[in-house]
């Protein structure tokens, strides 16, 4: 348990303000650091009536948190702040003006990394979410296209071959007789 941050009593957080469905969630950046929040008013059984306040639950997002997310996921995944965010988060993705959600870039012949922006509650940025997967697809992909080939040139050494000894037996033969 931790004490309830000042950003808490204003904006969306306040109970006259709340979200679709009465609820709101998101992230919000605090001292203590980006935190995953969710919070309902309080209503009647029956959800209805004026909110005797809001419940809220959250978590901090930390190296715990972005490992379990890493386990569950299978992949090597990273959350970072923006404003701490490493040298190969694509800028792009921060100024851009559209929706863009997220940036593919490709590392190397084996792995590709995306990259997404989080915005909090407020619809600023403030955390920045990089994922590098295998190319599991391309690498399948070469695979096939070397099997392709190799059987393909197999192929065309034994048709060759037998056309060579079909030449030779069937007509160099009867002429080298004659």
């Amino acid at each position: 348990q931790i004490a309830v941050p000042d950003e808490f009593f204003v904006g969306p957080f306040s109970v006259d303000s709340p979200g679709p469905g009465g609820v709101t969630s998101g992230v919000v950046l605090t001292r203590g650091g980006p935190m995953i929040i969710v919070g309902q008013p309080i209503l009647t059984s029956k959800a209805e009536g004026p909110a005797r306040g809001t419940l809220y639950f959250g978590r901090h997002v930390n190296d715990s948190l972005t490992a379990r997310l890493a386990q569950a996921t299978l992949s090597d995944l990273t959350l970072f702040r923006i404003d701490n965010s490493p040298l190969d988060f694509p800028t792009s993705l921060l100024s851009s003006r559209e929706d863009t959600t997220a940036l593919v870039k490709i590392l190397d012949e084996r792995h590709i990394a995306v990259y997404s922006k989080i915005d909090d509650i407020f619809g600023k940025p403030v955390l920045g979410l990089r994922i590098s997967i295998p190319r599991e697809t391309f690498t399948l992909g070469q695979e096939a296209v070397t099997s392709l080939v190799l059987v393909v040139l197999a192929v065309g050494f034994l048709i060759g071959g037998l056309f060579l000894w079909l030449l030779h037996n069937q007509i160099l033969a009867r002429v080298a007789v004659l």
